[in-house]
């Protein structure tokens, strides 16, 4: 059965559905992925292509699975020799549509349907990525957009710098947008202020204007907008497959072939993964043994410079701070080395550092902002206060879901005013996977328990 939406949700779903092109720009947290889903439904679109970062892909299968009211058929495209899957919904990679082979195969084919996941990948009329989707003339009379009946973009950070990196968009899908402004020259002049050779931009310009041409096909909402609707901790699962994997020593992948045995014997018993207990957990990690500790490892490496990539993403688009958890100390360095001005909490830091670390997430030195914290689940996941930031992530985590609760409540203490959305990154295809599946549900599950003991509203300690 499909899960329920929030009434902001249900209202940005029939948004999309009443418009041929449409621009979906909540931000971050407001669940952009499930409107445009139960979009479809309300269209009956039969026919779906999905173009993703190619992290992204599988966790747009996972939720079109929740979320959607229809059967239908899925296919992921993974690569150019694989080819193009016959399925009802496709989900393909910005980097994979680049292929001429992939690119052929999906223009032969007619979509009710193209959704554009982290649109702001569309910005450069110049790149072979946005010509592949909106024809070389940027006008959708070639390129993929043209074999679909309806275009929806969904993207965080629509603008992402200024106004004439919104011109691909308007030129190909909005014409109340571009109108008058046909070519990027005049778009250019009439939103932007350039240098003295009229090359680089350096601010917007009739931004009324814009806003006023935009709005009928735009719908954006803050999480602060939404608040009514949310409950106090979201935990939810986001399954990734990055696209390329570190290399796996003889060890890992023995490590490996057992654990996916083991997950596959109590997966067949109890009828898919993501119907596995915690009970069928620890009978798993009975089997693994000695394994289980190698093929961990291995996974958080592989997640890491993945999970560091979405973290970008959502701190472009707007969230303001994020609270990472991991394990390993490979782990932490591959998190630290890509996310920039972030800063760990872990057995290496001495008690007074860690202090002046929290006292900079939280904002009491202003003169040494901090955005990123990322912290042991076993050394901060208890005691911290942490509520400058609504978002949790976690790279790696414990197998126990009231760990993962507490962790997040280190957010969702007194002094928090909005919801906390904590994400439990999972590798596809691995203990990780069906280990998240059982975290989130059950930890969710304590999450509700908790809210309804409150006997009064608001933020328990």
């Amino acid at each position: 059965m499909a899960e329920e939406l929030y009434p902001y949700q249900d209202y940005g779903s029939k948004f999309l559905a009443e418009r041929e092109t449409a621009l979906l720009a909540d931000a971050p947290g407001c669940g952009k992925t499930s409107q445009a889903i139960r979009a479809c439904d309300i269209v009956k679109a039969k026919s779906i292509l999905v173009i993703v970062p190619g992290v992204a892909r599988v966790n747009w299968l996972r939720e079109f699975e929740r979320f959607s009211l229809y059967k239908r058929s899925y296919g992921i495209v993974e690569s150019s020799k694989k080819g193009v899957p016959n399925a009802d919904v496709l989900f393909v990679s910005y980097s994979i549509i680049r292929s001429r082979p992939v690119l052929i195969e999906l223009l032969k084919r007619e979509y009710d349907v193209l959704i554009a996941d982290e649109a702001h990948y569309l910005k450069n009329p110049e790149a072979v990525t946005t010509k592949c989707v909106y024809g070389a003339k940027m006008d959708r009379s070639k390129g993929l957009a043209s074999r679909a009946k309806r275009v929806w973009l969904l993207t965080g950070t629509p603008i992402p710098s200024n106004l004439s990196e919104f011109y691909s968009h308007a030129r190909a899908l909005f014409p109340g947008v571009r109108e008058g402004l046909e070519k990027e020259r005049s778009w250019k002049d009439f939103f932007c202020v350039t240098d003295g050779f009229g090359e680089k931009v350096v601010a917007n310009k009739n931004v009324p204007e814009f806003v006023k041409r935009m709005k009928p096909y735009t719908l954006r909402r803050r999480v602060e907008d939404v608040l009514p609707d949310l409950p106090p901790i979201r935990i939810s699962q986001v399954v990734i497959e990055p696209e390329k994997l570190p290399p796996i020593n003889e060890e890992a992948k023995e490590a490996e072939a057992i654990i996916k045995n083991a997950i596959a014997q109590k997966a067949t018993a109890a009828g898919r993964v993501e119907d596995l207990s915690q009970e069928d957990l620890k009978a798993i990690e009975t089997v693994a043994g000695m394994h289980l500790a190698t093929h961990r490892k291995w996974c958080g490496i592989a997640k890491a410079q993945a999970t560091a990539d979405l973290i970008k993403e959502d701190l472009a688009s707007g969230m303001d701070k994020v609270v990472i958890f991991a394990l390993h100390k490979d782990v932490f360095n591959i998190l630290l080395k890509s996310i920039p001005g972030s800063a760990a909490i872990n057995g290496d830091v001495k008690p007074k550092e860690r202090d002046r670390l929290i006292d900079r997430f939280q904002g009491r030195i202003p003169e040494e902002p901090l955005n990123v914290l990322i912290c042991h689940i076993s050394i901060a996941a208890t005691a911290l206060t942490l509520t400058a930031s609504c978002n949790v992530v976690f790279c790696e985590s414990s197998w126990v879901p009231a760990d993962i609760f507490q962790a997040s409540k280190r957010c969702h203490r007194f002094g928090q005013t909005r919801p906390v959305l904590a994400r439990i990154i999972s590798l596809r295809n691995s203990i990780d996977e069906a280990v998240g599946h059982v975290l989130a549900r059950k930890a969710q599950s304590i999450s509700k328990i908790e809210g309804a003991l409150s006997s009064t509203e608001g933020i328990q300690q």
